[in-house]
């Protein structure tokens, strides 16, 4: 007994033991206790102090942990309705519900600002003498008060007369037209009387103003006597009758045409049978004129068809049948039946790549039938594009078999644009840099590029238009100045990043200045501008593109362009929108409307006015940096007389010769 008892004991301390040390069931501390195991009951810790939150308007204070409530709420503190404003509390600004109208506002009497005019609404203000809340009103236009009508212009039998009358409070005036009275005709006089075939003339005279008019009057036409029968026809022979006109005795003829036979009942001289037509005629009643008509053959009238040779899968068989008439036999073939073939058996499964076979026989004959099953070919998955093409670099693509894996690659063409498309980036690309344009002039020094390119030889440009009597020399030149290129950059929203460069949007301003292949003045003068924008803090550099430059496609370019013999020539075709020779797409429609005046007169002056207003509307929003007037070198013999030495040349010089027919050799 004392052993059992001893086990129980053991047994219970045991468990005892392993609460305490591992399977408590904790429950977290409260306001009200501390932290204790719902198993055993051991407690841990103190209890938790309570969380009070402040009281409110509304509620008292108490704890956000246990809820218990502590105290009063502090009730509302009501501020006093405004104009436009219920009763708000000042403590938490909740709006009182039993008083949450506005007040409203109380206006006075109204004030004229702007008083109306005939056409034009006028202005009035009122305010709130409480809270000086102000309202402006509209007064309505007075309308027109006009006068009465006066004759300003008589009018006649083809004119219209004209009345005006004025308004008294803006004097505007108003005209009117009332019609032409119209001419008042006498009767027609018949001046020449009309014949059979022959028209005749009659006129009548304004009573008002004596204006005459005159008519036509129409021919009479013939008279014609009965019709008289000169010759009677037959069935195959025409007649003849005629008529004569009373009037002018005009003779008419006419040619009744032939009667036609009149032909008896058809008679059968042959019956047809099987194979041969038969043969019946009739005669004429009047002249005994005979035609013939032949019967179609009835044809044979042949019986049921008799199989001669049965049909097999392969081999045709043979039928008969014979006519009930003549007794003639018509042969004829029996199609093969063809051969009745099961479902097809698949021999080898196909793959993406290679083809697989099946085969089927014929149910009759045993025939076996094999066939190709073509490749399934890839399950290509949708592409994915690893480089996106733009309109400079082809990019690539790839995608895959989803049955074998197999990869394929593709390459992206170049994106080409249509000339339109050029044209709408290119204006998109302009109107997000125009205001960065002149900046970017004034950081060239343009007489460095002279003396250095040109050696001396030329001027500084500063507009489209060269050195003429049409070249306005008052036009913004945006000549070399860093310290009004660095304020046109701040004003644009720029500023230089940690390296020295201009930056806008976060993004440097960086552009190539292509130049053409071959042309060693366009490539230096690339070079030197671009030098010269690097030193002012933009990211340029040159380049001479191997095949040529792609006008439609750049960045930035330098061109040249001239003619000495009219400004028209070397404007209209470089700078008017889709010109043959505007290759960078340029479009303004103000320098449209001036390059097409300019080109529809020939007075000088007017000219020179349409080619000054052009310059300053390019200077105004420029899309160009002008470099140089290049002055071409030749040597002449000193016999040639002619050769104007301050004519402005042409495109690379080759204007010389545009007065060389008056050229003289001494």
């Amino acid at each position: 007994m004392k052993k059992i008892m001893f086990l129980v004991i053991a047994l219970l301390l045991l468990a005892l033991a392993g609460c305490g040390e591992c399977d408590h069931s904790w429950q977290e501390a409260n306001c009200y206790g501390p932290k204790f195991c719902h198993r055993c009951g051991a407690t841990q810790g103190e209890a938790l102090d309570h969380a009070w939150l402040e009281a409110s308007c509304e509620a008292a204070k108490y704890c956000s942990v246990c809820g218990t409530a502590e105290g009063e709420p502090l009730g509302h503190n009501w501020k006093e309705a405004t104009c436009t404003q219920g009763q708000i509390c000042s403590l938490c600004g909740i709006e009182n519900p039993q008083n949450a109208t506005p007040a409203g506002h109380r206006f006075g009497a109204q004030t004229v600002v702007k008083p109306p005019q005939c056409t034009q609404a006028g202005e009035a203000s009122i305010s709130c003498e409480v809270c000086g809340y102000q309202e402006f009103l509209e007064i309505a236009a007075t309308d027109h008060q006009f006068g009465a009508w006066e004759t300003l212009a008589a009018g006649d039998c083809l004119t219209e007369g004209v009345q005006a009358r004025r308004c008294s409070g803006c004097q505007l005036e108003e005209t009117v037209s009332f019609p032409a009275s119209g001419h008042r005709f006498s009767s027609w006089q018949i001046i020449v009387a009309p014949g059979c075939e022959t028209e005749g003339q009659q006129i009548q005279s304004c009573a008002v103003c004596g204006a005459q008019e005159s008519q036509i009057i129409p021919a009479l036409g013939h008279s014609f006597t009965p019709w008289e029968t000169v010759s009677r026809g037959d069935c195959e022979t025409d007649g003849i009758q005629c008529r004569s006109c009373i009037g002018c005795g005009y003779l008419e003829e006419v040619i009744p045409p032939a009667t036609g036979h009149s032909f008896g009942d058809w008679r059968t001289e042959r019956e047809p049978d099987c194979e041969n037509d038969g043969r019946q005629v009739r005669t004429c009643l009047y002249c005994d004129r005979c035609e013939e008509n032949f019967l179609p053959a009835t044809g044979h009238d042949f019986g049921q068809w008799r199989t001669h040779k049965e049909a097999d899968c392969v081999k045709e068989g043979k039928k008969v049948r014979t006519c009930a008439n003549c007794g003639q036999e018509e042969w004829q073939q029996i199609p093969a039946l063809g051969h009745d073939f099961g479902e097809w058996e698949v021999i080898s499964e196909p793959t993406c790549t290679k083809a697989g076979s099946k085969s089927r026989q014929c149910a009759v004959c045993g025939h076996v039938e094999q066939k190709e099953v073509k490749a399934n070919g890839h399950q290509w998955s949708d592409w994915t594009v690893i480089k996106e093409a733009t309109t400079e670099e082809e990019g690539s693509q790839t995608r895959s078999c989803q049955v074998c894996g197999e990869e394929e690659t593709e390459i992206i063409p170049v994106i080409k644009l249509s000339k339109e498309e050029k044209r709408a980036l290119a204006m998109e690309v302009a109107q997000e840099i125009a205001d960065l344009i002149p900046a970017i002039s004034y950081c060239i020094d343009r007489q460095a590029i002279v003396d250095a390119v040109l050696l001396g030889e030329g001027f500084v440009a500063y507009s489209p238009i060269q050195l003429n009597e049409y070249n306005y020399d008052g036009v913004e030149k945006y000549d070399f100045d860093l310290a009004k290129a660095e304020a046109a950059f701040v004003a644009a929203g720029c500023e230089k990043d940690a390296e020295g460069f201009w930056c806008r949007n976060g993004e440097r301003i960086s552009f190539t200045i292509n130049a053409t292949p071959g042309d060693q003045v366009r490539i230096d003068m690339a070079q030197i501008a671009a030098q010269q924008l690097q030193e002012a803090g933009l990211d340029v550099k040159a380049n001479v593109p191997a095949d040529g430059i792609d006008w439609g496609g750049q960045e930035c370019c330098i061109i040249g362009w001239g003619s000495p013999y009219d400004a028209d020539d070397h404007t209209y075709k470089v700078f008017s929108t889709d010109a043959g020779a505007n290759y960078s797409g340029y479009s303004n429609a103000e320098v449209d409307e001036w390059l097409k005046k300019a080109r529809q007169t020939d007075d000088p002056n007017e000219r020179a006015e349409c080619y000054k207003q052009f310059q300053i509307a390019m200077a105004k929003a420029p899309a160009y940096t002008f470099f140089a007037y290049i002055d071409a070198m030749f040597i002449a013999d000193s016999g040639i007389q002619g050769i104007d030495a301050n004519t402005v040349l042409g495109h690379h010089g080759v204007g010389i010769f545009w007065n060389v027919t008056e050229w003289t050799m001494e």
